[in-house]
């Protein structure tokens, strides 16, 4: 709970040399330059200044422009502001003798205007980050630009609106005072670019898997490592979905895996005949060529390559 009493306080408030001695303020007005927190009292009695306190507190509204088209407006009854209850005899006295205000004029709760501001900030849009995406064209990752909302943080506009009520101001700016949560990552960020580059490099990767048992050799290109890609949550981080690349390898374990001592190939005429193959009873090692394909890509390393195998079952 935010609970401000605020004791009295004016500018530039002269000493009457009429005033009876002792500091009685009978049949005294205050002087000129008799302001307390936005209210005037010059040449007002007491029971008068005590009326144009309560009258501006119970009339008090203050308007926040957060922007163009964009202001919010809390009554006194939103800031739970009030009128103490003072002696305002004793406030004159102590005006004309220049002593210390003798009690606190006004008071405010601004609990209720923080719950508001929450409620508030939850309907309005927030900022987004610069992020990548993959473009399917020109088969490259792009950044795309961030983009500002309209939330803000409701600990500086609270603190606006203390500053304001204090004063009884009937309105404030915080544009422009940072008040506004803006995107924590743009485009032109070094972030940003440096995960930019480090994408494009990953889909610059090309390699070439020479498998043993078939001695035919696949190529990883461009193409197919775009399809083992995605973005992280965070839009930036460029990751390998572990399904995809598992399916690949599968699909590379199937083709160039060797189980028994012979192969069987089809002639010419329709027949077929058995050879021995000096690869036999080899499968290839599917984790070291996940493992090994992923450290490459993740390491912009491109090249040549012998595929692992293992003793098959």
């Amino acid at each position: 709970m935010l609970t401000v009493l605020l004791l009295m306080g004016c500018c530039a408030c002269g000493k009457n040399s009429d005033a009876p001695s002792g500091g009685s303020a009978v049949n005294h007005v205050f002087p000129a330059n008799s302001t307390f927190y936005g209210v005037t009292l010059d040449g007002m009695t007491a029971e008068q200044a005590r009326q144009a306190v309560e009258d501006a507190v119970r009339a008090y509204t203050l308007t926040i422009e957060l922007g163009e088209d964009d202001t919010i407006t809390y009554t006194a009854k939103d800031l739970n502001l009030t009128a103490c209850d003072v002696d305002y005899m004793a406030l004159l006295a102590s005006v004309i003798n220049q002593e210390d205000a003798p009690a606190e004029l006004i008071s405010f709760d601004l609990s209720d205007v923080a719950l508001k501001l929450e409620r508030q900030n939850k309907l309005r849009k927030a900022s987004e980050n610069a992020y990548l995406t993959y473009d399917e064209e020109n088969k490259i990752f792009v950044l795309n630009e961030e983009v500002s909302g309209t939330k803000f943080s409701e600990e500086k506009v609270l603190v606006a609106v203390e500053t304001a009520v204090k004063e009884l101001l009937p309105g404030i700016t915080v544009l422009g005072e940072g008040v506004f949560l803006e995107p924590e990552i743009t485009a032109d960020s070094e972030e940003a670019q440096n995960a930019l580059e480090t994408a494009n490099a990953m889909l610059d990767v090309s390699l070439n898997y020479t498998y043993a048992t078939t001695s035919k050799t696949e190529t990883i290109d461009r193409e197919l490592i775009a399809s083992w890609l995605m973005v992280g949550e965070d839009g930036l981080l460029v990751e390998i979905v572990p399904a995809q690349l598992s399916a690949y390898v599968s699909d590379m374990e199937e083709k160039h895996s060797t189980s028994s001592g012979t192969v069987q190939f089809q002639t010419t005429g329709g027949g077929s005949i058995t050879l021995n193959v000096a690869a036999a009873g080899k499968t290839v090692d599917t984790d070291a060529l996940y493992n090994d394909i992923a450290e490459c890509i993740t390491n912009g390393v491109s090249g040549d390559r012998e595929a692992p195998y293992v003793a098959a079952d």
